[in-house]
């Protein structure tokens, strides 16, 4: 099975510098996306457009620098603030580790700065730093080499009380001596456990060591677990490119990332196969448990590619990715990324997706030293990625965004658990419920308001019609053509549900005269929220990016959205940014953009045209599909999460979506299961 597309893919950051390699750390907070190279850091708004530009003088202006290196970024959810680590002063009796914390979640804002001594005698200078957490501690590691000679002395752990680092501003750590093992990587823990790890590769075994303790009288274990597995070689040949005799570098079997999450840790390196005489380089990756014990293990491998530089994120459902390069002698240095979905079979990702094709001939230098991923804070579902491919024959970095198959909650219309969503509609003679490639239903009648909702725990959605003030609810997957009536709501009310708590449960509601009563099937939990008038259009949407539903209504006489978050009473309005108004404008909400929340638009019947708007950002797109009498869908047919554009013609049955094959399905007396929400908008405002 195939890793699917991202939901969201750019350019990250162009070399403009001769600095090699890149060293592509970075990272993802509520707002923004950074990439922390060698060259430099730069901030994104996580929609892609380029916020702020430092180089790395500007970055450490707090600290005295010399041609900082190895940086990387993480982000801490507790405290909502990024950390940053970077090596300084190559080669030097002033050699040092360079650590900053910013004072918000932007990572261009204002930041404390610290400097660790690499070695109080002069002697050692420090390089590959890595950093990490968990709700105890920041950890920050390195090798440290000779001065006089290059010659490899040992690895140092420098341990930082993170409450009082935050908190008070105290960098007060404790420094650990290593000798057994070398480049040590701390894991980044979403667990609260009082104890930290730490990963080595050495001689075909992961090596896990343990922190315990407090900052000042730590406890160093080591080993904590050994865990051996198939033979591999630690270093091997270098990755090959299309039209050049040049070889790209692959680097080594050091553990390149090591997360914690659900009381597991996955990590990741580079290996070379076979073990005997290795031909090329694979990526490997491991599940452990807390105690060390093997939990599966498995190899993203080809005899025919080279594989190197991998690194793994690892959701709130114990979904997987794993980001890493690819060479062979027919292409450019290459992008890509494995997704494992936690039902898959064990020891296995699903086969890779290239995200990014190299566009040149490298000759820069070196490649590496490493590629950076991480989950999305806001969500703890969907996953950011970034790596490096190779541009004019330079380097560039490029990001991609990949929604979680376990994020069903972003797809709408999914009535057989397939998360995506499906061609269906609704013949309104006969009352079949039709669906390409799954049964039909027969129930339900010409009159009913129809609609679709996940009003049960599970991930699919419910076929409902409501009759005078009656909701007739069908779990198709349970209830194959019975159903189970839930009186609410009288004769003239506009009927429809939405997820105002974020529990992912659709709540019943009627809308009548600008008030919305709610009522929850599974626990008759009754509210009733005065928002809105009589004339205007009521809609659900997460527009303000909180992981639930807003009330949202549309004022066609005004072109303007209004928006309520229940839980947190925020209102606001929105005038959409586009000429005003047309007499054919269909109201919608959905997240057109993949960006994990919604965002307001409209279809224009009378030039078709897709004009979509996000409160947050303000980013604005148009698209021209569709024409006058096309009903517009709200569904993600795809199965990415992205809403997208796309329109069903009833004169000839057909589903027309964006990029992908038009569909004939159904007939001009058929309402699309994907847009009945927007047919009964249409009804409203007497385009139907």
């Amino acid at each position: 099975m195939s890793s699917s597309a991202p939901i969201l893919s750019y350019q990250g950051v162009v070399q403009n510098i001769g600095v090699v390699p890149p060293d592509v750390g970075g990272g993802v907070s509520d707002s923004h996306v950074i990439s922390s190279t060698n060259q430099g850091f730069n901030s994104f708004l996580k929609i892609g457009t380029q916020n702020q530009v430092k180089t790395a003088s500007q970055f450490w202006y707090g600290l005295a620098i010399s041609q900082p290196f190895d940086p990387r970024s993480i982000y801490d959810l507790t405290y909502q603030r990024w950390v940053s680590t970077a090596a300084n002063a190559r080669r030097s009796i002033s050699s040092s580790v360079l650590l900053s914390i910013t004072s918000t979640m932007n990572p261009m804002s204002p930041a404390l700065f610290f400097s660790i001594p690499a070695d109080l005698s002069g002697l050692a200078w420090a390089d590959y730093p890595q950093v990490g957490l968990n709700s105890t501690y920041i950890v920050v590691t390195t090798n440290l080499f000779s001065v006089s000679n290059d010659s490899y002395l040992r690895s140092e752990i420098y341990v930082f009380d993170k409450q009082q680092v935050f908190v008070s501003n105290n960098f007060n750590y404790q420094r650990i001596q290593v000798t057994q093992v070398a480049s040590i990587c701390p894991s980044y823990s979403y667990d609260s456990t009082p104890n930290y790890f730490l990963a080595s590769s050495q001689n075909s075994t992961i090596i896990l060591s343990q922190i315990s303790g407090q900052v000042g009288s730590l406890i160093y274990t080591i080993p904590f677990a050994t865990i051996a597995g198939p033979a591999w070689s630690s270093s091997g040949p270098d990755g090959p490119q299309s039209g050049s005799l040049s070889l790209i570098d692959t680097g080594d079997d050091r553990v390149q990332n090591m997360v914690q999450r659900n009381g597991s840790l996955w990590l990741t390196h580079t290996i070379f196969l076979p073990a005997s005489l290795a031909t090329r380089s694979s990526v490997q990756w491991w599940q452990l448990n807390n105690l060390g014990g093997l939990i599966q293990r498995g190899l993203i491998d080809d005899p025919l590619n080279f594989f190197a530089y991998p690194s793994i994120a690892v959701n709130i459902f114990n979904d997987a990715v794993i980001v890493h390069s690819q060479f062979n002698s027919s292409i450019h240095p290459s992008i890509l990324y494995s997704y494992r979905y936690n039902g898959d079979p064990v020891n296995t990702f699903r086969s890779p997706y290239l995200i990014k094709a190299g566009e040149s001939i490298y000759t820069s230098g070196r490649w590496g030293d490493y590629f950076s991923s991480t989950v999305d804070p806001s969500d703890q579902q969907s996953f950011w990625v970034q790596g490096q491919y190779s541009l004019n024959s330079n380097w560039a970095t490029w990001w991609a965004k990949i929604v979680s198959l376990n994020n069903t909650s972003l797809i709408s219309s999914d009535f057989f658990r397939q998360r995506q969503t499906q061609i269906g509609v609704f013949n309104s003679l006969n009352g079949n419920w039709n669906f390409q490639s799954f049964p039909t239903f027969n129930w339900g009648l010409s009159t009913d308001v129809l609609m679709n909702a996940k009003v049960y725990s599970g991930a699919n959605s419910a076929l409902i019609a409501w009759r005078q003030g009656q909701f007739f609810i069908n779990n198709v997957l349970t209830q194959n053509n019975g159903y189970t009536v839930f009186n609410w709501g009288q004769n003239g009310d506009y009927p429809l549900a939405g997820d105002i708590d974020g529990d992912g449960i659709d709540k019943l509601c009627v809308y009548r005269n600008g008030i919305w009563f709610f009522t929850d099937i599974n626990n008759q939990n009754n509210r009733t929220y005065i928002f809105g008038l009589s004339t205007d259009i009521p809609m659900f949407g997460d527009v303000m990016n909180v992981k639930r539903k807003q009330l949202i209504v549309w004022r066609p006489t005004e072109a303007r959205f209004y928006y309520l978050d229940v839980k947190t009473s925020i209102q606001g309005s929105f005038l959409y940014g586009i000429p005003y108004p047309a007499s054919n404008d269909i109201p919608l909400v959905g997240d057109f953009f993949g960006l994990g929340h919604d965002q307001f638009g409209i279809f224009r019947g009378s030039n078709g045209t897709f004009y979509i708007q996000d409160v947050i950002t303000n980013q604005i797109a148009s698209y021209q599909f569709g024409t006058l009498g096309d009903i517009p869908l709200e569904g993600s047919f795809d199965g990415t999460g992205k809403v997208n554009i796309a329109v069903y013609r009833r004169s000839q049955g057909v589903f027309y979506i964006q990029n992908l094959v038009n569909t004939p399905f159904g007939d001009s007396n058929s309402i699309p299961t994907a847009g009945m929400s927007v047919f009964y908008r249409m009804r409203k405002l007497g385009l139907i």
